[in-house]
């Protein structure tokens, strides 16, 4: 038997083993992320209660407040929390990947815009799931809709991000601002449109989301 060939082949076959762990693990680090996050778990276990209280009580809610609001006390009936993240890296792959997966649980927590925690009136219900700072200020990171549009979503039996939620964003993100996460909910006699939106974290950008409310816990 030539032992160099039996070698050779075993050392393939530990190196494939390796790689598939180191995938494994990085698949399910990102897959898990939002369902592990306690502030995320509460947030959607709210809007699952808040929304049974819509549909089987006909409650109408209009005391959802503008602005910063306290989980913790009486008033919308969610318990969501705006979190802040910083992304370190300077890879643009690596950062298009995080921003991605940010989104990935806002659509999450909230519902996936198949459940209604906001009120029965005809308004347009927007609430901040992330605010996410960059440590490098000078990077430009473009096409981030193309990886939105062809990268599957972790765990969503093969769907691409895109397929999975709609969304808008930049042309160009500019990691000198920090970039916002919102949750767009719209109601218009019935639910209406919903997605996600990225979005400068500046007056400006703020001030363009076309929200009759907009909602943020700064946590």
């Amino acid at each position: 038997m030539n032992k160099r060939g039996t070698i050779g082949a075993l050392g393939i076959i530990i190196l494939l083993f390796a790689a598939g762990l180191i995938f494994f693990f990085w698949i399910s680090s990102l897959t898990d992320s939002w369902e592990d996050n306690a502030l995320a778990r509460t947030c959607f276990e709210s809007v699952e209660t808040k929304d049974t209280a819509l549909n089987i009580e006909g409650f109408i809610d209009d005391a959802i407040p503008l602005g910063i609001y306290d989980p913790s006390e009486p008033g919308s009936g969610l318990k969501c929390f705006t979190q802040s993240n910083e992304i370190k890296t300077s890879n643009e792959l690596e950062i298009k990947q995080e921003l991605a997966q940010s989104m990935l649980g806002c659509y999450d927590q909230f519902g996936q815009c198949e459940k209604n925690p906001f009120g029965l009136h005809d308004n347009t219900y927007c609430f901040i799931c992330s605010i996410n700072a960059f440590e490098h200020k000078d990077l430009e990171i473009q096409e981030f809709q193309e990886y939105l549009d062809t990268t599957f979503a972790p765990g969503k039996g093969g769907l691409t991000y895109s397929e999975y939620f709609d969304s808008q964003q930049l042309d160009i993100i500019l990691t000198e601002n920090n970039q916002a996460i919102v949750y767009s909910f719209e109601y218009n006699n019935g639910p209406g449109e919903c997605g996600l939106i990225l979005t400068d974290y500046t007056e400006e950008g703020i001030n363009a989301l076309d929200c009759t409310y907009i909602m943020n816990s700064l946590n």
